[in-house]
C-alpha cells in the first residue's frame, strides 16, 4: 500500500526524517547487477556506503534481516570496481555467497571467520598481507564483538589497512562495547572521544517502514515483507521443578573459579534444563567426565590442568566415556599441592549428586514437545522452523519425530530427512520449494542457531523458539529468516 503524500507540516517533518534516516531514495533508471536489478533501498545505500568507504575506510551496513544485504554489498564492490573483493563470513554461509556471486556475475575471494580462531596460539596470528585489500566484506561481523578472542586479533591483523565493510542486522548484542569493537577493526580505539559520532557516520540502518516511506510508489510491490505476529505460548504439561530445585542444591565444585565460577556453572545447568531433558544430561554427563578427570589427577598426584580436563570427554547420549592417564598428560612438576586429599572429597561429593540428578531425569518434558511441534506441522501447509540454541536438543526431539513425514533436522555438521541424511543446501532448497513433490515435501525442520543467520527460509509461515538464546538479537536474527523481503504472504 503506497502512504499517501504528507500534508500537515508535523507529517511533513516527520517524512523528511524518516527520508533522512533512510538515505536519499535515487529516481534513476533502477541499477542492474548481472541478474539482479537493485530495489531502491539497496541503490541509496550503495551510494551511503562507497561514500563513507572512501572517507573513513570503513562502513557498517546494519538493517533489518530480510532486507538484501548481500546484494547490497556486492553492488559496493562493483561501484568501488573492486574485481575480486574477499567475503569474511560464517563457514554455512559459503554457499549462499558463492549464488549470490552467480547470480550476480560478481567473482568472490571467501574465508571462513571459523578458520581465524584456528591458530595454534593466541599469539599466532594470520600475518597482515602484503599488498593491501581494496575491500574486504564481513558478514554477520557480530561475530568479531569480541576483542578478547583469537579471533579478533586475528581478523585485525588480516584486515589491516583494508578497506572493511561490515554487515550485521544485529551488531550490538549484550553492551556498547561490541559496535566499539567492531570499530577498533578500522583501529579506532574503542575508547575514543570520538568513538560516537564515528559510528554514527559510518552505520546505514534503516528499517522497513522507513524505507517504504521513501520508496517511489511505482517500486512499492517489491517491498513486501511477511507482517511478524506477536509471539504466542504453546501450552505443554507442567514442567518438573524438582529438576530446578536440584540443581539450586548441588553442592559446590571448588575448582569452578569461586562463587562466580559456580553460580555460571548453575546458570548453563539451568539454561539447558530450560532447552530441554536431553540438553541437560548431555551436560551433566560432561561435568561427570570433568569430575572423574579431577579425581583421577589428584589420585594419581598431578595436578587437574587443562589437558587433563580435556582429556576426559563423555558423549551426549552416555554410550561412551573416553579415559587417559593423567601422568602421561602431565607437564614436568606439575604435581598436586598439598590439601588435594580435601578437594578429591568434595569433587566426589559433587559427583555423585550429579550422577543422581541425572538418574532422576525422564523423558516427559521432550515428549511433550515433540507432540506439540508435530501437531503445529499438521496445521498449515507452509514449513515450519523450530529453532534451538543446542545440538542435543535438536537432536532430542529430531529422534521423537523422524518417523512423522516431511520432518527433517539441520545443525552445524548433519542435515537430514526421514530416509537420511541430505546435503545442506539440498534441504533448505527443499524448504523453500512451495510446489515441492508429497516425498521431497518438509513440513518441519528442527534447527539449531546455525540456520538462524544469513540464510532464507522464505517459504516458512511459522517460527518456533524452543528456547530463549543467550542474547536477545538471536530471536531477531530466527525471525528474520523467515520475514524477507519476497517471502511468501498469503
Amino acid at each position: 500500500m503506497t502512504p499517501p503524500p504528507p500534508t500537515t507540516p508535523h507529517e511533513r517533518v516527520a517524512r523528511a526524517f524518516l527520508h533522512d534516516r533512510a538515505l536519499a531514495t535515487p529516481h534513476t533508471v533502477p541499477r542492474t547487477l548481472g541478474q539482479l536489478t537493485l530495489l531502491p533501498h539497496q541503490e541509496s545505500a550503495v551510494a551511503a556506503l562507497v561514500h563513507r568507504l572512501r572517507r573513513y575506510r570503513g562502513a557498517l551496513l546494519a538493517d533489518a534481516p530480510g532486507l538484501g544485504k548481500t546484494y547490497t554489498a556486492l553492488a559496493v564492490a562493483d561501484a568501488l570496481h573492486v574485481a575480486r573483493p574477499l567475503v569474511l563470513a560464517p563457514a554455512a554461509l559459503r554457499t549462499r555467497w558463492l549464488d549470490a556471486a552467480r547470480e550476480t556475475g560478481t567473482r568472490l575471494r571467501i574465508r571462513s571467520i571459523e578458520s581465524l580462531a584456528h591458530a595454534a596460539h593466541a599469539d599466532a596470528v594470520p600475518a597482515a598481507p602484503a599488498a593491501r585489500e581494496p575491500l574486504v566484506i564481513v558478514d554477520e561481523a557480530h561475530h568479531l564483538r569480541t576483542m578478547a578472542t583469537r579471533r579478533w586479533h586475528a581478523a585485525a591483523a588480516l584486515l589491516a589497512d583494508a578497506r572493511i565493510l561490515l554487515l550485521s542486522a544485529t551488531p550490538l548484542h549484550n553492551r556498547d562495547r561490541d559496535v566499539a569493537t567492531l570499530a577498533a577493526l578500522f583501529h579506532v580505539a574503542p575508547g575514543s572521544r570520538d568513538l560516537d559520532r564515528l559510528l554514527r557516520r559510518i552505520t546505514v540502518r534503516r528499517s522497513l517502514a522507513a524505507i517504504r516511506a521513501t520508496t517511489p510508489p511505482a517500486r512499492q510491490d517489491a517491498l513486501v515483507v511477511p507482517v511478524v505476529a506477536p509471539p504466542r505460548t504453546l501450552a505443554l504439561p507442567a514442567r518438573d521443578h524438582a529438576t530446578l530445585r536440584a540443581i539450586e542444591r548441588l553442592p559446590s565444585l571448588p575448582l569452578d573459579d569461586g562463587p562466580a565460577g559456580d553460580a555460571r556453572a548453575r546458570l548453563a545447568l539451568v539454561h539447558a534444563w530450560c532447552s530441554s531433558t536431553a540438553a541437560l544430561a548431555a551436560m551433566l554427563r560432561r561435568r561427570i567426565a570433568r569430575c572423574h578427570a579431577v579425581e583421577s589427577a589428584l589420585a594419581a598426584g598431578v595436578a587437574p590442568h587443562a589437558d587433563v580436563l580435556r582429556a576426559y570427554r563423555a558423549t551426549d547420549d552416555g554410550t561412551t566415556m573416553q579415559l587417559a592417564l593423567p601422568a602421561l598428560l602431565a607437564p614436568v612438576a606439575s604435581a598436586a599441592a598439598p590439601g588435594t586429599d580435601a578437594i578429591a572429597r568434595v569433587t566426589a561429593v559433587h559427583r555423585i549428586a550429579l550422577e543422581a540428578l541425572l538418574a532422576r531425569l525422564g523423558p516427559r518434558d521432550d515428549d511433550a514437545r515433540a507432540r506439540a511441534l508435530a501437531r503445529l506441522a499438521r496445521w498449515g501447509a507452509a514449513p515450519v522452523v523450530a529453532f534451538t540454541r543446542s545440538r542435543v536438543t535438536a537432536r532430542a526431539l529430531w529422534r521423537r519425530l523422524r518417523d512423522h513425514a516431511g520432518v527433517a533436522l539441520l545443525t552445524g555438521d548433519e542435515a537430514c530427512i526421514a530416509s537420511g541424511p541430505v546435503e545442506r543446501d539440498e534441504l533448505l532448497a527443499m524448504i523453500r520449494a512451495v510446489q515441492a513433490p508429497l516425498g521431497r515435501r518438509v513440513r518441519l525442520l528442527v534447527a539449531t542457531d546455525v540456520a538462524s543467520e544469513g540464510i532464507s527460509l522464505a517459504g516458512v509461515r511459522t517460527v518456533v523458539h524452543l528456547d530463549e538464546p543467550w542474547t536477545p538479537a538471536r530471536l531477531v536474527q530466527r525471525t528474520g529468516r523467515a520475514a524477507r523481503i519476497g517471502a511468501l504472504t498469503g
